[in-house]
């Protein structure tokens, strides 16, 4: 779909808010006409095609939080223009391995560098791995985080360069970790 498509997909559906809402009613207004009735028809279709393609009806409640991180969103750029913002109820906690958790913050779409959080529970162990895909950076936020004989503890940063190997990383109290890879 083209952006125009998606933007009129969103205005349609009632996703679209605030001030884009306003900017793409007054795109869809019948004296701008910037669709004719056949690219018009040919939307209906896939929007209609969205309705069959629902096996079940969604749970009730789901729109509205949905609606409401999209109103976080545009009040965060309205605030913020040309910046990104994670709140810390968004993004979900993926399990790595038994006691490890990552949340992904933001991946580069230019480079690739991934930035996420890892929090692992006191004695979990993460496994030793290579850094292949570029640098590793990460900054203890709270806890602590030992590889063999490196004891790292709240507010330290460590770098592991491109190419070198981690020992196997255990807490012994629990931490919370910032780290940037690729």
């Amino acid at each position: 779909m083209k952006s125009a498509d998606a933007d009129i997909a969103d205005y349609l559906l009632g996703v679209m808010r605030g001030d884009r809402r306003s900017r793409q009613y007054r795109v869809a207004a019948p004296d701008a006409a910037p669709y004719t009735d056949q690219e018009l028809a040919r939307i209906e279709a896939r929007l209609g095609a969205l309705d069959l393609a629902l096996a079940e009806p969604p749970p009730a409640g789901l729109l509205g939080p949905i609606l409401a991180r999209i109103d976080r969103e545009a009040a965060d750029q309205a605030a913020a223009p040309g910046t990104d913002t994670v709140r810390h109820q968004d993004g979900v906690w993926l399990p790595l391995s038994p006691g490890v958790r990552s949340k992904l913050l933001r991946v580069d779409g230019r480079t690739g560098r991934r930035t996420m959080l890892i929090r692992m529970e006191p004695g979990a162990p993460y496994q030793s791995h290579a850094h292949a895909g570029g640098d590793e950076e990460c900054l203890v936020i709270e806890g602590d985080l030992r590889f063999g004989d490196l004891l790292l503890q709240a507010g330290d940063f460590h770098v592991a360069r491109h190419t070198t190997w981690h020992a196997t990383a255990v807490s012994q109290q629990g931490c919370l970790l910032l780290v940037s890879v690729g």
